[in-house]
């Protein structure tokens, strides 16, 4: 099979819980043990998904004219295949940090201590920014609702940045509307998850720092690998 460039999938994401959002103002990744930051400013987030929610992410069917469930490692595996051919060995690029990916396990965060138990039962899945316009990174949409009606959050005013950090903190649980893209820069194979909207569902307690969701979602509708790569995979998947 011949490769396809950078394929590019719209991926529905299950209820998570955001973590160290940058949704507002773009930021440098800053490492939160060491406060080092480094990179250009960008929006990003990781949100953590429940462990039995994995399989809950959605991509569109041609076939059967519906939005259908998939596991989010397997969907990207699928993905890189895609992008690098039916050949490309996933699980062994994994294991040898030789791609990049979207999705690690939470609980090796968990095991550092107390400070990180929210990491504990969750899968990381990290989104940021797709890329930058006329020198400025491009901000995902932030919805709310207000009496039963989805609103957009007005950017670059007082009340609309007031409003976002009071949605979009740390802890908050939000679903995600996502550009999954697979390609190669300079050689460096990745995976990433683009971030197009999120939109707020409901409080929680507070933790991790930091401040077209259209019809589709009705009803309310990357890192390196540092653990197993096929845990949570579709066992049918031939990868």
């Amino acid at each position: 099979m011949a490769k396809t460039k950078n394929p590019s999938t719209l991926l529905l994401s299950p209820q998570v819980r955001l973590s160290y959002p940058k949704l507002i103002k773009a930021e440098p990744f800053k490492d939160p043990e060491t406060g080092i930051e480094k990179g250009d400013p960008v929006f990003g987030t990781e949100m953590l998904c429940p462990a039995d929610d994995l399989g809950k992410f959605r991509t569109w069917n041609d076939d059967k004219a519906e939005w259908v469930y998939d596991n989010l490692n397997t969907f990207c595996a699928k993905l890189a295949k895609k992008r690098f051919g039916d050949d490309f060995d996933v699980n062994g690029a994994l294991q040898h940090d030789a791609i990049k990916w979207p999705v690690t396990n939470g609980n090796k965060k968990a095991e550092k201590g107390e400070k990180y138990s929210h990491y504990a039962d969750t899968f990381i899945v990290r989104g940021k920014a797709l890329s930058e316009i006329n020198g400025r990174p491009n901000a995902p949409t932030l919805y709310y609702t207000e009496n039963g009606e989805r609103k957009a959050i007005a950017r670059g005013t007082e009340q609309g940045n007031q409003l976002a950090a009071d949605l979009f903190y740390g802890g908050a649980w939000v679903v995600a509307e996502l550009s999954a893209v697979a390609g190669d820069a300079g050689g460096n194979k990745y995976v990433t998850l683009y971030m197009n909207c999120v939109i707020f569902i409901k409080h929680d307690d507070k933790f991790g720092g930091g401040n077209s969701l259209m019809d589709r979602f009705e009803g309310v509708k990357g890192g390196v690998s540092d653990y197993d790569p096929t845990e949570g995979m579709d066992e049918e998947i031939a990868i």
